[in-house]
Order: C-alpha cells, then sequence, then structure tokens
C-alpha cells in the first residue's frame, strides 16, 4: 500500500481499522498490492466521488 496510510500503520490500529471500516475492509488492507491506496481499497463511492442515488440527485432534490 502506498500513501499516509500504509500497512504499518493499519497493523498498529487493527482494532481502530476494524471498528471504524470493518473486518472486510482489514483484510482487504492486508493481502493489498503494493500499489494501492488505503481509499481504494474502501470502495469506488469514496474515491470517484459518485453517491450511490445513481445519479437521481437528492430525496429533496427529487421530491421538488
Amino acid at each position: 500500500m502506498v500513501g499516509f496510510i500504509r500497512k504499518r500503520e493499519v497493523i498498529l490500529n487493527a482494532g481502530t481499522v476494524i471498528r471504524g471500516f470493518g473486518l472486510r475492509v482489514f483484510v482487504r488492507c492486508l493481502l493489498a498490492r503494493r500499489g494501492a491506496t488505503f481509499l481504494s481499497l474502501l470502495g469506488g463511492n469514496y474515491v470517484s466521488g459518485h453517491s450511490q442515488n445513481d445519479g437521481q440527485g437528492s430525496r429533496a432534490q427529487r421530491a421538488a
């Protein structure tokens, strides 16, 4: 892993990573390839800026 949050930091703070992001993200960090970043392991929605509402806008915008 590259960036500010590396595999070493994830291992040293395992409890915090698991509580904050879940066991799946923790395991992904341990198994990550060398060029991966922590944000890329969290999933596409965090990195790309796309929301989960398929571009339809927020509920308030759809209701208006």
